[in-house]
């Protein structure tokens, strides 16, 4: 990879990172929605979170399209920061690394929003109980961003 892709590159990924502090925003600005039981702020975070999602998507989308366009496609971001010349690796790593901490703070804190909402729904509706403990499934907007407990952003394809 030559300098001039890995500044492309790298923009990409300030971008994404950027992009992901503002999701972990509205996350807790959904946690908080749910604590103050305010219906329009609650209605409020469900249209970022749906915004989120679909920019999510597009994002991942323009991720995938140009690691393919540099010789890069289906690579985790361990193999990325190797195809970057030497004297970038460090700035590299360092984006990478902001962006698996947004995504590990993303997840909790959206495990704890879906916890408060199960509450919330079994304090208005015993039957809500019946709601599985979490959406671990293609509905769920941050599924893509879910990783096991072992694994890290860096060493995983995303």
């Amino acid at each position: 990879m030559n300098e001039l892709q890995a500044e492309e590159l790298f923009c990409f990924f300030e971008k994404y990172a950027a992009f992901l502090y503002e999701m972990l925003q509205h996350e807790k600005e959904k946690l908080s929605a749910l604590g103050s039981n305010s219906l329009p702020r609650i209605e409020h975070a469900i249209t970022n979170a749906q915004a989120d999602a679909k920019q999510m998507e597009n994002m991942e989308q323009k991720r995938m399209e140009l690691q393919e366009t540099l010789g890069l496609g289906g690579k985790p971001f361990t193999d990325v920061i190797q195809s970057v010349p030497p004297q970038d690796t460090a700035r590299f790593t360092a984006v990478l690394q902001r962006i698996q901490n947004y995504v590990d703070e993303i997840k909790f804190s959206n495990g704890k929003s879906m916890d408060m909402a199960r509450v919330n729904l079994t304090g208005l509706n015993p039957d809500a109980a019946a709601v599985p403990p979490r959406a671990e499934n293609a509905n769920n907007p941050y599924a893509k961003a879910q990783l096991s407990p072992q694994q890290s952003i860096l060493e995983t394809k995303i």
